[in-house]
């Protein structure tokens, strides 16, 4: 440990040093979408020998859900998909070298790049995370078979399993971590019709202690179309 970007960061020599996060389902997203983030100060782009790929954080080689890389060009190198069908892609901006970094990839049916919380390039078209796999979740080494150890300090490494907007992307450079205060990802869908199921669910907000439930025909609802609090 050494001290980071906030606090304590992880150091790594570029030989052989890695962190192993044994597998948990928690750690695969289960929309299809994901959002990468972390902080790195790295020494070199490339990999042990020049390799072309610097591993930084990976859940899976086959199949690949994010595997995140710095790579020889001086850029972000990002990969996800099934086995045999992966979509790589890499940042239209440079990573410089010997600073902290903020990296952060969104998968939102393409990679969407940023680099200290500005737009840093999107690729990719037609990206997802797989929902499969076991292997254990790497930091400073991806799980693609190569030797790629990363040479330099990584902090605050996280995933979430939605796709971030830009401004929660923005706020975890100043150190903010997003909260959702109200009520999110309805099943049924928004906008869904021909619905006959009775159940209907949500993720609830940050710290919500009750649940209203409005049912109408317009966005304007009153206390008249509340028909439920939980």
């Amino acid at each position: 440990w050494v001290d980071g970007k906030f606090g304590k960061a992880l150091q790594f020599d570029g030989v052989d040093d890695f962190v192993e996060v044994p597998h948990n389902a928690k750690l695969i997203p289960t929309t299809g979408k994901a959002t990468v983030s972390v902080w790195i100060n790295a020494k070199r782009h490339t990999g042990p020998g020049g390799g072309t790929w610097q591993g930084i954080l990976a859940k899976g080689g086959a199949p690949r859900l994010y595997n995140l890389y710095t790579h020889a060009n001086r850029v972000i190198h990002f990969s996800t998909g099934v086995s045999g069908a992966y979509i790589g892609s890499v940042s239209t901006s440079e990573v410089p070298l010997n600073e902290w970094v903020h990296v952060a990839v969104v998968v939102d049916g393409r990679h969407l790049y940023y680099l200290n919380g500005e737009p840093a390039g999107v690729a990719g078209d037609g990206a997802t995370v797989p929902t499969g796999g076991t292997t254990a979740l790497t930091i400073g080494l991806t799980t693609s078979g190569e030797a790629n150890y990363f040479q330099g300090m990584i902090d605050e490494a996280r995933v979430y399993d939605l796709a971030l907007t830009e401004a929660q992307i923005k706020g975890l450079t100043n150190g903010l971590a997003p909260s959702w205060p109200k009520a999110r990802n309805p099943n049924p869908a928004n906008g869904a019709v021909g619905i006959m199921t009775p159940l209907f669910q949500w993720e609830a907000g940050d710290g919500a202690l009750f649940h209203d439930v409005y049912f109408g025909t317009t966005p304007e609802l009153t206390e008249a179309n509340r028909v439920a609090t939980h």
